[in-house]
């Protein structure tokens, strides 16, 4: 999924790239790239709750509103499917599940300690699943049977292509809810610097 001694540290951005490497193939979809428009790259976040506000934005805010706001800025569906939904309806998701994998689509997988990892086979007809995490190479065998504390996110159809104005807009909106993770956030220099630079680009894009 990543390169660690890339700087490749944020591994939901890793999972947007392979992700998007499969079904829509384009040099912008880098690294770099998602962790641009999740602010990864700009923003640490620090509270004082040091069981989860001590990480960067894609692991301290984890929750569905990450999903609709990346497929949202490159104009993709999703389906997002949490943990009580996954274990009420575990075999129609497996199936699902399957269904992406034999098309060449893997499926993102969040589990509850806020890790990012991505499905990209099964075996024995769904009952050991097969997921990358990190830099490994080979695929992670699990028993199908321990899934209980994670979300499974199944990306969906293009809506359409967002232009620069408006892509811009919903990046500056959604960056100045990022302090609101936690009432009791820092809001280092970085974040700030950040703000500046959409503007900036704004201004760029309203010339051109």
């Amino acid at each position: 999924l990543c390169t660690w001694h890339y700087g490749e540290n944020y591994l939901f951005n890793a999972c947007m790239k392979f992700l998007m490497e499969r079904i829509e193939p384009n040099p912008i979809y880098t690294y770099s790239f998602f962790a641009g428009i999740t602010g990864d790259n700009f923003v640490q976040v620090y509270g004082h709750d040091y069981n989860r506000y001590y990480d960067c934005i894609s692991v301290v805010w984890d929750s569905e509103e990450l999903i609709k706001y990346v497929f949202g800025q490159i104009g993709y569906e999703y389906t997002f499917v949490n943990t009580k939904q996954l274990v009420s309806n575990k075999e129609m998701f497996a199936e699902k599940l399957k269904s992406y994998i034999d098309h060449g689509i893997p499926v993102i997988r969040k589990t509850h300690e806020g890790g990012w990892h991505m499905y990209v086979g099964y075996e024995e007809n769904g009952k050991t699943l097969l997921y990358l995490e990190g830099n490994t190479t080979e695929p992670i065998k699990l028993n199908a049977d321990n899934i209980n504390q994670e979300s499974w996110i199944f990306v969906g159809g293009k809506q359409g292509k967002p232009t620069l104005l408006r892509f811009i807009d919903r990046l500056y909106l959604t960056s100045l809810s990022w302090v609101n993770l936690n009432k009791n956030t820092i809001v280092p220099l970085e974040h700030k610097l950040f703000w500046i630079g959409l503007i900036i680009l704004k201004k760029v894009a309203l010339i051109r």
